[in-house]
């Protein structure tokens, strides 16, 4: 009996011990816990960033700063004998978690590092939404500093304290999300794609103070004068399209104080409504109330539920983080957006006239010259 128990004990012991195993060989070591690996073995740029002064990194809103590039360096290298190296190493549909692994893969770091983006965050499928409670868990573990500590001292150890999760492998190049998803869902996408934001945001902060370089963030201007593409279908009623048909109408024949009255009952009865947000909004600047209008637009946006642009949410992401780490940052959002209601703001629906630009720009330059003691 005492030798069956024996070899029972250590058939278990073994099982458990090639379990340990197992599981330590397939999941890898992670400090912060994202549902997603990269592994990117072509990366184009780096020898020109490796030989910058200062590099942009971001999406299509870095790239559209490329006809800018001329007068920056021109006008940050008046006193020098050589011009600053200023590299843009933007590329379009590239996420904050690409732009990281691409600094990673430098061995040093550019005095000045700019990052300007956050407008295409929702384009690559980084996590799976039926595993948003776990992802959503294991960050909760991450901000335990119990926890943390532990995994900061023996990185391997995540391996146990971390759920397993379905890492999404994400290789040299974006691709398009094409899954549909529920208004449910969506909504999930976004709750979870703002975590998982905050994260990259506080990793890109400290790894470039690792490097002793300066990080100047650019937050994203929101064009509030666009209309929603979608409201998320839990946001609705049977009979609101009709309702909101009506308010537009409204607005449209200059009937602008009923069509605020109303706006302004509906916005009460449907808190997350994109389409509810926007046409208050509009009907308050009409009416030259354009405090309220910037904040009934600027939810308009945030409750977007086709996720095609930046978001408010992910600005203020920066904007407290960089508060907080003493990050400088340059607010091309309010730049733009406080001349709402009074000036033509955007060249389209992504990208602001000229003048804002040249705005932004010159806090920029006045940066990257501190940065230089210029």
């Amino acid at each position: 009996m005492f030798k069956k128990l024996k070899l029972l004990f250590l058939t278990i012991l073994t099982v458990l011990v090639v379990l340990i195993a197992y599981k330590y060989k397939i999941t890898p070591t992670q400090i912060i816990p994202y549902p997603y690996l990269i592994e990117m073995k072509n990366i184009e740029g780096s020898l020109e960033a490796a030989q910058a002064n200062v590099i942009i990194i971001g999406d299509r809103m870095g790239v559209a700063l490329d006809k800018y590039i001329p007068d920056l360096i021109a006008d940050t290298s008046k006193e020098l004998r050589e011009p600053l190296n200023i590299y843009n190493w933007s590329k379009t549909n590239e996420g904050l978690h690409r732009s990281i692994a691409k600094l990673k893969a430098l061995e040093n770091l550019p005095s000045v590092v700019v990052f300007h983006g956050a407008s295409e965050e929702f384009y690559e499928k980084k996590f799976l939404i039926s595993q948003k409670n776990t992802v959503l868990k294991n960050f909760k573990r991450y901000e335990d500093d119990t926890v943390l500590t532990l995994i900061m001292t023996v990185p391997p150890i995540s391996k146990y304290l971390y759920t397993p999760v379905h890492f999404m492998k994400l290789g040299d190049y974006p691709k398009q999300d094409s899954s549909t998803y529920t208004g449910k869902q969506r909504q999930d996408r976004m709750e979870l794609s703002f975590k998982i934001f905050q994260k990259e945001i506080w990793e890109l902060i400290q790894f470039v103070k690792s490097k002793d370089s300066t990080l100047i963030f650019i937050t994203t201007p929101i064009n509030m004068e666009t209309e929603p593409k979608s409201s998320c279908e839990n946001s609705k009623t049977e009979t609101m399209d009709a309702y909101q048909d009506e308010i537009e109408k409204m607005i449209k024949d200059g009937n602008k104080k009923i069509a605020y009255s109303k706006a302004k009952e509906l916005t009460k009865v449907s808190l997350a409504n994109s389409r509810s947000h926007f046409l208050k909004g509009k009907a308050a600047l009409s009416l030259g109330r354009f405090k309220e209008a910037r904040n009934d637009l600027l939810l308009a946006a945030a409750y977007d539920c086709t996720q095609w642009r930046g978001n408010v949410v992910f600005n203020k992401i920066m904007v407290d983080l960089a508060k907080k780490n003493n990050v400088q940052l340059i607010d091309f959002n309010s730049i733009v957006n406080q001349n709402l209601g009074r000036d033509s703001l955007f060249l389209d629906t992504i990208y602001p006239q000229v003048i804002y630009y040249q705005r932004a720009l010159d806090e920029l330059k006045k940066l990257i010259r501190k940065s230089f003691n210029l």
